[in-house]
């Protein structure tokens, strides 16, 4: 899963033995643009600005407002090892004053 996006489909199912069909479709399903070879592409999405972010707002927000799924910002948050906004939420419900 962590690349969807960062090869071609064709690349990614060979590399699994699976069809590039059931990639794109998982990729799709998953909000994840496709690889663009030659070009950097959404790179720039990930600012030090928007990083700063995750873990301290929704995921939602968050994919709103730079134009991806609220998936992809959850996987940008397991890559870089921050707790998504929801689970620290809930590691401050589990806690009393």
């Amino acid at each position: 899963m962590a690349l969807l996006g960062t090869m071609t489909d064709r690349e990614v199912a060979e590399r699994f033995d699976l069809s590039p069909g059931a990639v794109r479709l998982k990729r799709i399903s998953l909000g994840i643009a496709p690889c663009r070879r030659g070009e950097v592409w959404r790179q720039g999405i990930w600012t030090d600005e928007v990083v700063a972010r995750l873990g301290k707002e929704r995921c939602s927000e968050i994919a709103r407002d730079i134009g991806v799924s609220s998936e992809r910002v959850r996987q940008k948050c397991k890559e870089l090892g921050i707790a998504t906004y929801a689970a620290v939420a809930r590691g401050r419900a589990g806690r009393s004053g």
